[in-house]
């Protein structure tokens, strides 16, 4: 009889549904609004689907080159220097979150600038950001079909207010610049939401009555 084991998977499934931490950041992969064009350059103080601009200007890319996930993606260097695009997050004093996100940079005249650069900050307000990293993706070998997508980090970032922002800033020339994809921040060891919750306990009454299923066979 296979029904023990198909509860036993039903558990596993309701307890990672329970254990994965919703990702707390709107338009994560910057499908919204979906451009007709190429690109479509925002500047200082538009906003585009959750995210603002609020240094210089960005370019939200659709298929000028392959996305890390879906069809677009951001290229943090527009018409000036320096672009930086953040997002306010609701979060919890005191809690850990962990940002992932997809880091490659604009592959076109890389001998102006093979090296693209770009700095992470998280702080409550615009006055008090704190730089959390700055990182580096060297586009030399790589082409519009071929990014060479990479997956970056940062694993311990701390809640002070409870509303956080997250910026990212680009520290390379105008026009090809770092590109991101894919961003998720998440709360670490976060306790379920009630909806998480029922969902944990209907897998562990699964677990449960899977294993005394198991126990009475034996007998």
């Amino acid at each position: 009889m296979r029904l023990p084991k198909t509860l036993a998977v039903a558990f596993l499934f309701c307890l990672a549904s329970a254990v994965q931490a919703q990702n707390l950041l709107i338009n994560d992969s910057f499908e919204d609004p979906l451009i007709n064009d190429s690109w479509r350059t925002y500047y200082s103080g538009q906003t585009f689907g959750g995210w603002t601009v609020d240094q210089n200007s960005v370019d939200l890319i659709n298929r000028y080159w392959v996305s890390a996930d879906g069809s677009q993606s951001v290229d943090l260097s527009g018409d000036d220097y320096n672009g930086a695009i953040y997002q306010d997050v609701p979060t919890v004093v005191g809690q850990r979150y962990q940002l992932d996100f997809q880091f490659s940079g604009n592959p076109v005249y890389p001998e102006y600038a093979p090296i693209k650069s770009m700095s992470v900050f998280w702080g409550p307000d615009a006055a008090s950001l704190t730089e959390e990293g700055t990182f580096l993706f060297d586009v030399r070998g790589y082409s519009q079909e071929n990014m060479g997508w990479v997956a970056r980090q940062i694993p311990d970032l701390i809640a002070t207010s409870s509303t956080m922002r997250l910026r990212f800033v680009s520290n390379t020339i105008p026009g090809i610049g770092p590109v991101i994809d894919a961003v998720s921040l998440r709360a670490l060891n976060a306790v379920p939401e009630p909806n998480d919750r029922a969902t944990l306990t209907l897998g562990m009454t699964l677990g449960v009555f899977s294993l005394r299923h198991a126990r009475r066979r034996k007998v």
